[in-house]
């Protein structure tokens, strides 16, 4: 284990057998790490961790600055702990779950508070992971790295998501203005022949059958 003291300097290290820890860091993009613990000497310490190893930190000693950071900074993922003096971890990953700019950012609790209920609380209020103190270096990075992959997966899937929302939409224009062209035509045809009973009759069929594909294309996408 790394045992933090007001004394420490120098470069963090791993768990004894790790010579090195390229392996768990993700490049070339980095991460933009919020850090949310009211205990200074480990808000320090995984500050400068993470600053050692390429990532940018933001950092919060209280609940309703960590709330506020993210709002306004929108971080890659969060290292929060659950005991702080204003309100709880619990509480600021709840409000953030509660926020369309935050929800998605994924919330990994650093907490002395161990016990199976209290990582079920957690992870019920919106949680990605749960680490207890004191940890290994190599655990935190490992999941770190976890948290940062399934972030980088979501955006690639929201930006894969728009395309295909504005191709479709496209499409539907396209398919829109063949249906319009088509009824205007029908409708030529009708005024034409329109003594030809049976003729007339099968256009106005067709004709409904085209403005039925009309008014579904213009359902899309359902309401929900």
């Amino acid at each position: 284990m790394y045992k933090l003291s007001k004394e420490r300097v120098g470069r963090p290290v791993f768990s004894p057998g790790v010579s090195n820890w390229d392996n768990f860091v993700i490049k070339p993009d980095q991460a933009k790490v919020l850090i949310a613990d009211d205990d200074n000497d480990a808000r320090q310490f995984l500050i400068d961790f993470l600053t050692e190893i390429g990532h940018k930190t933001l950092n919060a000693s209280g609940g309703k600055q960590a709330i506020e950071l993210a709002t306004t900074e929108i971080p890659d993922v969060i290292l929060l702990d659950i005991m702080m003096p204003d309100i709880s971890g619990i509480e600021v990953c709840q409000a953030l779950k509660d926020k369309e700019a935050t929800k998605d950012i994924p919330v990994i609790f650093v907490t002395a508070k161990v016990g199976l209920n209290h990582q079920i609380v957690g992870l019920h209020a919106g949680a990605f992971d749960y680490i207890n103190k004191p940890y290994r270096i190599t655990e935190l990075a490992t999941r770190l790295n976890a948290a940062i992959r399934f972030k980088r997966l979501q955006n690639d899937l929201k930006q894969k998501e728009k395309k295909l929302e504005t191709l479709i939409e496209e499409l539907k224009d396209q398919v829109l203005r063949k249906v319009d062209l088509s009824l205007k035509l029908l409708q030529s045809i009708k005024l034409e022949n329109d003594s030809q009973t049976d003729f007339t009759t099968a256009l106005t069929q067709l004709q409904s059958s085209i403005e039925n594909i009309e008014a579904l294309i213009n359902s899309y996408p359902p309401s929900s």
